[in-house]
């Protein structure tokens, strides 16, 4: 059997990437001999997404079918959202109501009732030291004096319960700001469940698999329910041995030519491992390539390609 691709050819600017592709074998990995100076090359989509479901719920819409594509901010999946929905109004009219409650307690305002109680007593102990004065001047019984006394301590009596109810009024202004800051939060809650019954697309793409569900299937918190990845870049991956790795740099260009579909691609080195693996002595380096759509409508590399790097190119930088 022939090889399905392999990269081989070195150019001047760059490294010049090659993949031969048999007939049906686009998706297969390369066979035949690997020499010292060559090493295997991967290519993987950018952004590959498992999406699950945040709620518990039945399945009203599957949107998109596998290998479908769409936009970033299209709803893949519907999920019935009837009960979340009534809950998300239940709770706004409960935080209405106690919204209402604290409006009251705020027109209660017994504020005044201890100012006009404090005002009182001020005049009552004005009246009784006049009083006391002129009991020492036997001017006045000391029944009088002791019902202006009694008085003042009525008036006491009507402040301190003053204090009482703007402290109770207090309580409850509180116990009603923490029921409004619970209800504020079951809206978010409620609000985030009627969101979570439709699956967002993160990112532009394509559906790759459909996890056993269909309409009307109901499906758990947790549960993945659709794969999804955007092609429109991808990663080649490669293995450099230690003793090329100076010559590695970010940014470093890489062309691939499919030669049975005559077109080109050019990528460029985007990030390498920080660190060799200790056993085969080789760095994991990744190079972004754009997935170009040709004039026939089709793309390249939307699958598991693979192919070969003639690595005697990084003994020349």
């Amino acid at each position: 059997m022939r090889p399905s691709s392999f990269l081989t050819l070195i150019t001047g600017t760059g490294l010049l990437l090659v993949a031969l592709c048999s007939p049906g074998q686009a998706g297969e990995p390369p066979t035949g001999a690997v020499t010292q100076d060559q090493t295997h090359v991967v290519f993987k989509p950018r952004h590959r997404s498992l999406l699950s479901v945040e709620v518990p719920g039945t399945i009203t819409d599957v949107h998109y079918e596998t290998g479908e594509s769409f936009k970033k901010g299209d709803v893949l999946i519907s999920l019935d959202d009837t009960i979340y929905a009534a809950n998300l109004l239940k709770t706004k009219a409960r935080l209405k109501s106690i919204r209402t409650d604290l409006l009251l307690l705020d027109k209660a305002i017994p504020e005044a009732n201890l100012t006009k109680a404090e005002a009182k007593l001020e005049s009552l102990r004005t009246t009784m030291e006049a009083k006391e004065s002129l009991f020492k001047d036997d001017a006045i019984s000391k029944s009088e004096l002791g019902s202006a006394r009694a008085a003042v301590k009525m008036a006491e009596a009507d402040v301190a319960i003053a204090k009482i109810h703007i402290g109770a009024r207090d309580m409850e202004v509180a116990k009603v700001q923490a029921q409004i800051e619970a209800a504020e939060a079951d809206i978010l809650i409620s609000e985030r469940q009627v969101k979570a019954c439709s699956i967002i697309a993160p990112h532009t793409g394509k559906v790759v698999k459909l996890h056993g569900i269909h309409e009307y299937a109901t499906v758990q918190a947790g549960q993945p329910v659709i794969e999804i990845l955007d092609d429109r870049i991808v990663l080649a991956q490669f293995f450099v041995p230690t003793s090329r790795f100076r010559s590695l740099r970010i940014g470093q260009e890489v062309k691939i030519n499919v030669r049975e579909l005559s077109a080109d691609v050019t990528g460029k080195v985007s990030h390498i491992s920080a660190e060799a693996n200790p056993v085969t002595g080789m760095v994991t380096v990744f190079a972004e390539v754009e997935n170009r759509v040709l004039p026939d409508g089709k793309s390249l590399l939307s699958g598991g390609w693979r192919g070969l790097l003639d690595l005697a190119h990084f003994d020349e930088q």
